[in-house]
């Protein structure tokens, strides 16, 4: 299998950041952030790398564990075309639970990067947005607390860095 679990201080010291761009070089392979999993499923992360390796010819896929999440960082592959997840899963393949919406890990990030677009309010907007709908998939939640943004070049990069 093409899939590797790391700390992010491992990914950090062994990956080089390329300049002006999200990605990443590791053992001399270019590599793109793709989607977040919650800590408390990496059997969906896992699952997720396995059906991306297949379908991408074999491309390796880095599991990086954060304090806060599961961050997937996929070899030459725009991981954000690949949505949802189950899009490439077998019928028989089930992920625990629908990984592809809204959990209080994921709300708590998309807070700490909206608080560097328009500050602390963010912490108001993405308790908000989350009460009102709990059933949101990751996408609509990004989408509806990116409006908050009033520049539309600096929402764009939002959604990029929390969407892939």
């Amino acid at each position: 299998m093409n899939t590797l679990s790391i700390s992010i201080e491992e990914f950090s010291q062994l990956s080089v950041a390329r300049t002006n761009s999200p990605e990443r070089t590791y053992q001399g392979k270019s590599f793109k952030p793709g989607p977040i999993f919650s800590l408390l499923n990496p059997s969906a992360a896992q699952l997720y790398c396995q059906r991306l390796s297949k379908v991408q010819n074999q491309a390796m896929c880095i599991i990086v564990e954060t304090e806060e999440h599961l961050q997937i960082w996929s070899e030459d592959v725009v991981v954000s075309k690949i949505d949802p997840v189950d899009s490439f899963l077998d019928e028989g393949d089930k992920i625990p639970f629908d990984s592809s919406l809204v959990q209080p890990e994921f709300v708590a990030l998309c807070q700490k990067k909206l608080a560097t677009y328009i500050g602390p309010i963010s912490q108001v907007i993405c308790k908000k947005a989350f009460s009102k709908k709990k059933n949101l998939t990751r996408i609509e939640f990004v989408e509806t607390i990116a409006k908050k943004i009033p520049d539309p070049k600096q929402s764009s990069e939002f959604k990029r860095e929390l969407l892939g």
